[in-house]
């Protein structure tokens, strides 16, 4: 098939748009739960539900993935090698992850502000409640913000037409959690909207590309990139379940003796000077 050139020909196939995008969170789909404590909590153990969406239709603009292959050779000196560039150890297994920045514009209600101290919250951060239950469920907060977040996906759209996949792209972050967050800034001489910034940093991503039909038949197959990533030592802490990790721990025998070695070396720290006030 001819593929020609959108410039210059009307070939029916289009560049990919800017504007053509959407972003989708799963932890965005938390939100307080009615009631407050006690019988009343009708939400998790933090008093939150899963009711709002996770598609981020307040989203501004987002950085796709991207990586930079690393090498042995030190940066400057790649064209001043020669015929020594076959000796370069190329590292092909662990890549340069790019970080991923997002733009949301900050409504009144869904309040994305309050989504995200939500986030932290969570992961008992100045917060003894959700600490102890946490503590109570040996979950580190770690894995607390990467149960919360989840996956973040975004999707390069394409324009409607009739038999094609709207989605021409979908990039899924895995173990994505945000290393900058800006809740923006007030201005009296500006009427531009608040704004928030968010720099998202991921252990591993994965591409999965549309398939392309036309005339009958498929020019390219769906295909996901990269998808085989936990059999190279990859994973997914967010698909990790909290009830099967909890179901896994064996149950603690109440009548089990206490480790004296355990009694003594606390017994030793309480009675040092060093620990008196």
């Amino acid at each position: 098939m001819t593929k020609g050139g959108f410039w210059t020909a009307n070939t029916g196939f289009e560049p990919k748009a800017q504007f053509r995008f959407r972003v989708e969170v799963d932890g965005f789909q938390f939100e307080d739960a009615p009631g407050t404590t006690g019988e009343s909590n009708l939400g998790d153990s933090a008093n939150d539900n899963k009711t709002d969406t996770d598609v981020a239709w307040y989203a501004k603009s987002v950085d796709k993935p991207g990586f930079e292959i690393l090498s042995n050779v030190p940066e400057g000196d790649y064209f001043n090698l020669g015929s020594q560039n076959a000796l370069i150890d190329i590292n092909l297994e662990q890549p340069k992850l790019k970080k991923v920045s997002m733009t949301l514009v900050d409504p009144s209600y869904p309040n994305v502000t309050r989504k995200l101290l939500r986030w932290i919250r969570r992961t008992g951060y100045n917060d003894k409640t959700i600490t102890d239950k946490l503590c109570a469920q040996n979950i580190s907060p770690q894995q607390a913000l990467l149960n919360t977040i989840g996956h973040v996906r975004i999707y390069q759209l394409d324009s409607f037409k009739a038999g094609e996949s709207l989605e021409l792209e979908e990039w899924i972050l895995y173990n994505a959690y945000p290393s900058r967050i800006d809740f923006g800034k007030l201005d009296y001489s500006s009427g531009e909207l608040v704004e928030i910034q968010i720099d998202w940093v991921y252990s591993n991503f994965v591409c999965t590309m549309a398939k392309f039909p036309r005339d009958g038949s498929d020019i390219e197959q769906e295909f996901p990139y990269f998808d085989d990533f936990k059999l190279f030592g990859g994973s997914d802490g967010a698909s990790e379940s909290i009830t099967k990790r909890l179901a896994a721990r064996q149950p603690e025998d109440p009548n089990t003796p206490e480790d004296q070695s355990q009694v003594d070396q606390d017994q030793l720290e309480s009675e040092s000077p060093f620990n008196k006030r």
